[in-house]
C-alpha cells in the first residue's frame, strides 16, 4: 500500500540527508554536500506527501466529504460578509474557503490545504529532528498524516501552533502570539497551546516531576468536571473514536529544544486520561502536543550513545507504530484504506453520488 511504500523510501533514501547525491561530489565541502542532500532529502518526500494528501479522492478521510459542503456553502453565497455569518464554523476556515473558491474548485482547496498542514510539518522535523526519516515515519505511523486527509480545520490550525512552537523556542512572544491567532482562527481549539510559551521556561527538576506525577493522578480523579470544562472549546458532531495514549518520561540530554519537546509529553500524558473519556472531537484536543512525539523519540534515541542500545530504541518504536498504525487506523473504518486519488474515483458533485456506492 502507498503508506509503507513511503515510509520504506524514506528510510531507504536517508543516506541522501548526510551524504548527498553523485552530482555534489565534486564539491570539496563535506559540509556543503549535506546541506544539499539536505534540502534535497525534505524537499522530495514533503511534495510525495502533499501530493498523496493533497490530490486524494474525496473518499480518502472521514470529514472530507463534509468539508465539500462547507466549501459548497461558501462558494454558492460569493459574498464574503453573508458567508462569515451563514456558514457555522470558524470565520478564518470560511475567509480561506472564500478566498481558494474565488479561483478553485474543492480539489484545488484540498491540494491547498495539503500544502499548508504538511510544509510547516516537515519544516519543523527539519530544523529540529536528529532522526529526521524516523520522525517523517512516525509522523506516518501515529496516524497524523491520515488526520491530516480527516480533520482538515484542526490540521491546519496545529500547523500554525508548530510555527508558533518554533517562535518559543527563539524567545520571540510577539511572532508565537501571530501564529497562535491564527491557529485560533481555524479552529477554537488551538487555544490550549497558547500556555506553552510560558510552561517550557519552568526548569525541569525533582519537584517538577513529582508535580507531574501529582497532575497526572489528579486528572484521573477529576476527568469528567476538566472535560466538560473542555466541551466548551471543542464540536461533537464525531463518532467516537480512541487514539494513542500518553508518554512515559525518560532520561534524556538536558539540551533546550529536547527539553521543550519533553513538556509537550508531559502536558499530553496530563491531558490523555481526561480527554480519552470522549468523543473524537474532543480527545483532538491531544494531537496539540502529541504530534511532537515524532521528533522527541528520534532525539531521545539519538541521545544513546551506543548504537546498538540507540537501534534498538528505533525498532522499539517501529514495531509499536506499525501495530498502532495497523490496528487503529487501517483496520478501523476511517476512510484512509485502501487509498485512491481523484482521478481514480469519479465523483458526481451535484449529487454527490460516488461510484463505489
Amino acid at each position: 500500500m502507498i503508506y509503507f511504500v513511503v515510509m520504506s523510501l524514506v528510510a531507504l533514501l536517508s543516506p541522501i540527508y548526510k551524504r548527498g547525491l553523485l552530482l555534489f561530489q565534486n564539491i570539496s565541502n563535506s559540509k556543503v554536500i549535506r546541506n544539499q542532500g539536505k534540502l534535497i532529502y525534505f524537499s522530495l518526500f514533503t511534495i510525495i506527501l502533499v501530493c498523496i494528501c493533497g490530490l486524494r479522492s474525496i473518499k480518502i478521510g472521514l470529514d472530507t466529504p463534509q468539508y465539500y459542503f462547507l466549501f459548497r456553502d461558501v462558494d454558492k453565497t460569493g459574498n464574503l460578509f453573508k458567508s462569515l455569518t451563514e456558514v457555522k464554523t470558524e470565520w478564518g476556515f470560511v475567509l480561506y474557503e472564500y478566498i481558494i473558491s474565488l479561483f478553485g474548485n474543492y480539489y484545488v482547496f484540498l491540494f491547498i490545504t495539503a500544502v499548508i498542514t504538511i510544509v510547516p510539518v516537515m519544516w519543523i522535523i527539519y530544523k529540529y529532528s536528529k532522526i529526521p526519516w524516523l520522525s517523517i515515519v512516525l509522523f506516518i505511523l501515529f496516524g497524523y498524516f491520515t488526520f491530516y486527509m480527516s480533520g482538515l480545520r484542526q490540521a491546519i490550525a496545529m500547523s500554525f501552533c508548530i510555527i508558533a512552537f518554533h517562535y518559543s523556542n527563539q524567545n520571540k512572544l510577539l511572532k508565537y502570539l501571530i501564529f497562535i491567532s491564527i491557529a485560533f482562527l481555524f479552529h477554537q481549539t488551538a487555544i490550549i497551546f497558547l500556555p506553552i510559551y510560558w510552561m517550557k521556561r519552568i526548569q525541569l527538576n525533582k519537584y517538577v516531576i513529582a508535580g507531574t506525577i501529582a497532575l497526572i493522578g489528579l486528572s484521573f480523579v477529576l476527568r469528567g468536571i476538566i472535560y466538560n470544562l473542555l466541551m466548551t472549546f471543542s464540536r461533537i458532531d464525531y463518532s467516537g473514536a480512541e487514539d494513542a495514549g500518553g508518554i512515559r518520561m525518560e532520561k534524556i540530554k538536558k539540551d533546550e529544544i529536547t527539553r521543550s519537546l519533553l513538556y509537550m509529553m508531559i502536558i499530553g500524558a496530563v491531558l490523555w486520561p481526561i480527554l480519552s473519556i470522549g468523543r473524537a472531537a474532543t480527545f483532538r484536543l491531544f494531537y496539540y502536543f502529541h504530534i511532537f512525539i515524532i521528533l522527541y523519540s528520534a532525539n531521545l534515541a539519538m541521545s544513546i550513545k551506543k548504537i546498538e542500545y540507540r537501534n534498538l530504541v528505533i525498532i522499539l518504536f517501529l514495531v509499536i507504530g506499525v501495530a498502532y498504525f495497523v490496528t487503529q487506523i487501517i483496520l478501523k473504518k476511517l476512510n484512509v484504506y485502501p487509498f485512491d486519488f481523484f482521478w481514480e474515483v469519479p465523483v458526481n458533485f451535484n449529487t454527490l453520488r460516488h461510484s463505489w456506492e
